[in-house]
């Protein structure tokens, strides 16, 4: 969720790229996180030179906060931040993925006639009233990536959706809307499908057939956002942060964006599944001597 781009009808701190409605001050949080075995340790450091802001900070008319969201985890809470260096631990699992953290300064009771001699000539002599909880400052937004646990990092089929629909023409259909990729199969072979699935013996092959195909299809998407820098609502869904923690692991990188916009999809996809084409043609081999054998 974007909460800093927002317009104000009154004059706000904020970093110069997004406002000028101060000549003078500045305000930022910087946020160094640090995982271990306890959770997230975030460490916030806080600039603030804006006299008249700081004092309302200081007579505890405004308070220092920092949002704190991870898409993946649905994590989200609002940290105050009473000191010029603060640490904040979050629990171990509530993390995972990206994080942003959006720091605000606002208003903890309703503040009348305020004014500040940072203002910019358009705000020069004018005074404003303020709500309580009103923002009147705003840092530039942090983000950065949590490595999941262990247990997050392992690739599994469950981010794969495999659903029946009728269809005459016996079209596979591959659907990334969602948090899982779904595979919509025509009733005819889902049944075949399903029967495969139940013996247990069939992965590779059923991996080969229909989970390769689908996740090419993620993967070619991820490849087309990140050409684009459009990766944006892509990165929350569950199945691209599971890809994304397995390319990660699988290619010891920390940034993936570069490494999307440069991979070889084919290549990637038969790595993601542990090559499942050779060991799937192996069995179908296999299959067929055993028949050969019965005849």
């Amino acid at each position: 969720m974007e909460l800093i781009d927002r317009k104000y009808p009154y004059p706000v701190l904020m970093p110069r790229e997004l406002g000028d409605d101060y000549s003078v001050g500045e305000f930022e949080i910087d946020v160094l996180p640090v995982k271990n075995v306890e959770g997230v340790k975030l460490s916030f450091k806080v600039l603030l030179s804006c006299d008249s802001i700081r004092t309302l900070v200081d007579s505890k008319k405004a308070m220092i906060i920092c949002h704190i969201e991870c898409p993946q985890s649905a994590y989200r809470k609002t940290e105050e931040i009473t000191s010029k260096e603060q640490t904040v631990v979050i629990p171990s699992g509530l993390l995972s993925g990206n994080v942003i953290v959006s720091p605000f300064i606002v208003t903890a009771v309703d503040v009348l006639g305020y004014t500040s001699p940072g203002f910019n000539s358009d705000y020069q002599n004018l005074s404003f009233d303020f709500d309580c909880g009103a923002v009147i400052a705003v840092g530039t937004q942090k983000r950065f990536f949590v490595e999941p646990s262990q247990k997050d990092l392992e690739y599994k089929p469950d981010i794969f959706s495999v659903i029946p629909y009728d269809d005459e023409n016996g079209e596979v259909h591959v659907d990334t809307t969602g948090n899982k990729i779904c595979i919509k199969l025509p009733r005819n072979v889902f049944s075949i499908y399903s029967v495969l699935l139940k013996s247990g013996a069939n992965n590779e092959i059923l991996w080969s057939a229909i989970v390769l195909p689908a996740i090419m299809t993620a993967l070619y998407q991820m490849h087309d956002k990140a050409e684009k820098d459009e990766l944006g609502e892509l990165e929350s869904t569950t199945w691209f942060q599971t890809i994304s923690s397995k390319i990660r692991q699988l290619y010891s990188i920390e940034q993936i964006d570069d490494f999307l916009k440069e991979m070889d999809v084919v290549r990637v996809a038969q790595q993601l599944l542990s090559a499942p084409i050779p060991t799937a043609l192996q069995k179908l081999t296999g299959l067929k001597r055993e028949r050969q054998d019965e005849d």
